[in-house]
């Protein structure tokens, strides 16, 4: 799918009036080209799958005609980067040409490159130009993906919620809602707005209002548009005035909540919702399953509840879902993804730069985490940069040592080190990090001098038993 870049969170991190380079400060001779362009280009947030393209100027401001001879890209990932064709006329002074700049992620990661510019320009026949990328992959639950409103007059009204939640990496964007119908309108809580920016693990409750403007059956849609990298549009179906015996059934997961981690010897709490206008909680065949097998067959209180205590099979990813069928053959289902592990083997976890499981790990200027003495990052490129939570197989008792060094005036800055099994749990290893020498700085206080190099965290961590 093609993306235009106008729609993305792209940045360019300068003017477009500054140079590349060290320039001698002498006057352009008579005949001389001169070319000016950007210092750094950066592609922010980019959904995986999707093509993020942005142009780069390139100015003539000497004397003679600027001729670009070649362009070309290193790059810690070639495939994800590329490069349109170079303008095969020379610049006039003050003509500005353009090269266009293409950025194609398919994981999520944060990379690096170089685009090298080639022209006549005889004090910089050649300039590096750096590359900064990072993509993501958001994701959004809805919940339930059914709404049916019953019977409403007209002149009545009868409100439903939906439940919004952002999961993936990166931050979800919804940017627009729309209903197929004039007879359903939707509001955001009072301190929301589209485009509304969810961080992974965060949500909102949208409110669908139905006033019917006539005794007719409806059976419309409520289409959310977003980022997310599987299905940027999704919909939740809207039933009124349908009669009951229409009426589908709703499934909502409880408890346990998305991400959670057990063990295999856990007894686990199953909790949900079954819920039908048209059948009695008898009449419903409720079920849990977890990976396709059936876990058991329960039947809703009065209120809808159903409940299951029971162990799940082992797996680093085990899909929980309750389906509920009516007795008009309707159906509905919700999942969760969980993880369970054997007890004394390795389990899965994660280590991110703050309190949610996809905060990334920001550093400035280097860091080194190993496990155990064995190496899970190793950023030695002497500037600030940002790397993906970092997932590992251990056992407690395991040793997590994170190392940071600071290389280069004129600031020292390290993420918080959160240490996470799962969603539900997690220990705050260490603190963030932040003094500068430069008072441009948001962490300026005046009283970090240097010297350069020097370490400034180094801590081990034993893995708890979780």
């Amino acid at each position: 799918m093609l993306v235009s870049s106008a729609t993305l969170a792209l940045s360019l991190s300068f003017p477009l009036s500054m140079s590349l380079g060290c320039r001698p400060e002498n006057t352009v001779a008579a005949g001389e080209a001169r070319l000016e362009v950007q210092d750094s280009v950066a592609f922010n947030e980019v959904v995986t799958g999707t093509r993020a393209t942005l142009e780069l100027p390139i100015e003539s401001r000497g004397v003679g005609d600027l001729v670009l001879v070649s362009a070309s890209l290193t790059s810690d990932s070639d495939s994800f980067l590329s490069l349109g064709p170079l303008p095969t006329e020379p610049l006039e002074r003050g003509q500005i040409g353009v090269l266009e700049i293409s950025y194609t992620p398919t994981e999520v990661r944060v990379g690096s490159g170089t685009l090298i510019l080639e022209s006549n320009d005889p004090d910089l026949p050649s300039v590096e130009i750096p590359i900064t990328t990072s993509a993501i992959s958001p994701e959004l639950d809805l919940s339930p993906q059914t709404l049916w409103f019953g019977d409403v007059a007209t002149g009545e009204t009868q409100e439903l919620e939906i439940s919004l939640s952002a999961r993936g990496q990166g931050t979800l964007r919804v940017s627009d809602i729309s209903a197929s119908h004039d007879d359903f309108e939707w509001s955001l809580p009072q301190d929301a707005e589209l485009p509304l920016d969810l961080e992974p693990g965060s949500g909102v409750t949208l409110t669908v209002t139905f006033s019917p403007s006539s005794t007719e059956a409806l059976d419309e849609r409520l289409v959310i548009q977003s980022n997310a990298a599987e299905d940027p549009t999704q919909s939740v179906r809207l039933l009124a005035n349908t009669g009951t015996e229409e009426g589908p059934p709703t499934a909502e997961i409880l408890a346990p909540e998305w991400g959670t981690y057990f063990m295999g010897t856990d007894t686990v709490t199953l909790r949900g919702l079954a819920v039908d206008l048209g059948d009695a909680p008898s009449d419903l065949l409720v079920a849990w399953y977890a990976n396709d097998a059936l876990l058991g067959t329960v039947t809703p209180d009065e209120s809808g509840e159903v409940l299951l205590n029971t162990t799940l099979p082992v797996a680093d990813q085990v899909r929980l879902s309750l389906r509920v069928i009516d007795s008009q053959g309707q159906s509905d289902e919700d999942s969760v993804d969980l993880g369970v592990f054997q007890a004394g083997e390795p389990t899965l976890w994660r280590l991110s730069g703050g309190e949610s499981t996809f905060d990334f790990i920001v550093a400035d200027d280097d860091v080194r985490i190993t496990l155990d003495g064995a190496v899970l990052l190793d950023d030695d490129d002497n500037a600030k940069s940002s790397h993906p939570p970092l997932e590992f197989q251990a056992k407690p008792g395991a040793t997590l040592r994170v190392l940071a060094t600071d290389e280069n005036y004129c600031e020292k800055a390290l993420s918080p080190m959160v240490l996470h099994w799962g969603t539900a749990v997690s220990w705050e290893l260490s603190e963030a990090v932040c003094n500068s020498s430069c008072p441009e700085d948001a962490c300026y206080d005046g009283s970090y001098s240097g010297p350069w190099p020097n370490t400034f965290v180094d801590e081990s961590h034993t893995l708890p038993t979780p």
